[in-house]
């Protein structure tokens, strides 16, 4: 048995004065949904909670911020994989017999997970248990499984996905644009799912546009230009790269573009910088722990996506009072309007999203005016101290009839 076992039944019972949660993840690698869960449990707090998290899938850089709120946390990383029906089978049944034992000892009343493998596992850990069950959808996209359509794998996803799914108490999904989604692919009336739009909890609240450039020197005097996410196909990056190319062939030379993320595309993201011959002026800084910072020392933020759910980062730039520029992509086109709290350009359209930024570059009254309409935008929307009270009411009404 794995030592990740072990981890999980030395945690502390919790105190029987509160709502005791347990959070499962798929991963503690830095991202979206690894960041939301920070913000999650800062949200409700614990003076009515207990929370204890569990990682069932990787381990990663995300788990020393959980383990900093003083959060019981286990990673157990997987064994094996589904290639290898018969040992991931066995793996997946110690999990569930271990998860089983902790909910029971802790009298757990309510578990939450977040994507994909980590809601099947909480699925079939309530089914099992009988505690409510609320798993979060961030993005549809985990409904698409691009394996050929005679791969096993793929059918048993969703097969999967169509038994348990359905055994929710109920669905939290971040926007209405994904409840719908839900809705659709599994059949579910609107009573099963509820919407709890993504967002943060600023421990620091400046104003908009009020940014530190201390370290600015650290990039020369240039106009920072700053984008964050997982270095893969649906976040376009190169798009955003080639639109570097071209704004600075236009005799912009002081743009400088920071990347902040690790992912399969890097590769082809450093080719296409040698080939656009930009080396000067992007730097890709891999995993950052510290994205918040580095946005409070840009000018500029840039979201390309050819999707998303409701992204984290956009969320944390018009928090941190930043002029977006976005594509028009799903899940981006409802949040960022064009010339009211942003800039809008089409999907993959490289040479508009190049005009875009131009036009910021080269005014400052555009910038601060789209800065302030964003973290006034932040403030009405994605406030999470605000938007978790929907969650926080459903598990406080679920502890009580335990």
């Amino acid at each position: 048995m794995h030592k990740g076992y072990n981890q999980l039944q030395e945690m502390a019972p919790a105190s029987f004065k509160k709502v005791r949660i347990l959070h499962l993840v798929q991963s503690f690698l830095i991202g979206g949904a690894e960041v939301l869960l920070v913000h999650y449990i800062r949200a409700l707090g614990t003076e009515q909670y207990d929370h204890f998290v569990v990682n069932v899938w990787q381990d990663g850089p995300m788990r020393s911020r959980v383990e900093e709120m003083k959060v019981p946390v286990s990673s157990m990383p997987r064994q094996g994989s589904i290639k290898n029906p018969f040992r991931f089978l066995l793996w997946l049944m110690g999990l569930l017999c271990s998860l089983r034992r902790f909910v029971s000892r802790n009298g757990i009343h309510v578990i939450r997970s977040d994507v994909g493998f980590a809601n099947q596992v909480a699925l079939l850990l309530g089914a099992l248990t009988g505690v409510p069950t609320f798993p979060t959808v961030h993005s549809t996209k985990s409904f698409v499984d691009r394996r050929s359509r005679h791969d096993l794998r793929r059918r048993l996803n969703r097969g999967l996905d169509s038994i348990l799914y359905p055994l929710a108490t109920e669905i939290i999904c971040v926007s209405e644009e994904v409840r719908s989604v839900v809705m659709d692919r599994f059949k579910l009336p609107k009573s099963k799912t509820a919407v709890v739009k993504n967002g943060i909890v600023l421990e620091e609240k400046p104003g908009a546009g009020e940014k530190d450039f201390t370290e600015r020197n650290t990039y020369d005097s240039g106009i920072i230009i700053l984008a964050v996410g997982s270095l893969d196909h649906e976040k376009a990056f190169e798009v955003l790269i080639k639109a570097v190319a071209e704004v600075v062939r236009r005799g912009c030379g002081n743009v400088i573009l920071l990347i902040a993320g690790e992912g399969r595309e890097r590769t082809t993201l450093e080719r296409e910088i040698r080939a656009q011959n930009i080396e000067r002026h992007v730097t890709l800084l891999g995993h950052r722990a510290d994205v918040m910072q580095l946005m409070r020392k840009a000018d500029i933020f840039v979201i390309p996506s050819r999707y998303e759910g409701l992204s984290i980062a956009m969320i944390e730039a018009m928090a941190s009072g930043l002029p977006v520029i976005a594509s028009d992509g799903p899940g981006l086109k409802d949040h960022v309007k064009d010339e009211k709290n942003g800039l809008v350009f089409p999907v993959d359209c490289h040479d508009t999203l190049a005009e875009r930024i131009i036009r910021l570059v080269n005014d400052e009254h555009l910038r601060l005016q789209l800065a302030v309409a964003a973290r006034s935008t932040f403030e009405r929307e994605f406030d999470l101290s605000k938007n978790i009270r929907t969650m926080d009411l459903l598990f406080q009404s679920c502890a009580r009839t335990c």
